[in-house]
């Protein structure tokens, strides 16, 4: 399954029906260590969830741009 890329940028998953999108429990687990590493303190809960998502769904995309460049060599950025 080939997905939309670009030379300048990442492929477009949002039609990939492969896509791992990080689940509720990834996402609580990885805000929980977040705050953890904060010490504890109370307040950046918000701020902790949307740090875990983005950390999470960077990580899927870079995998799936891996996974894609590999079957399409020509579809990784040009350096």
């Amino acid at each position: 399954m080939s997905l939309k890329t670009s030379k300048t940028s990442k492929p477009d998953v949002s039609d990939h029906k492969d896509f791992p999108a990080p689940t509720h429990d990834e996402i609580a687990q990885r805000a929980h260590d977040h705050y953890l590493e904060r010490g504890g303190s109370d307040g950046a809960d918000v701020d902790d969830w949307l740090e875990a998502e983005r950390e999470l769904l960077e990580q899927r995309t870079s995998e799936l741009d891996t996974a894609d460049w590999d079957e399409d060599p020509s579809a990784a950025p040009q350096k």
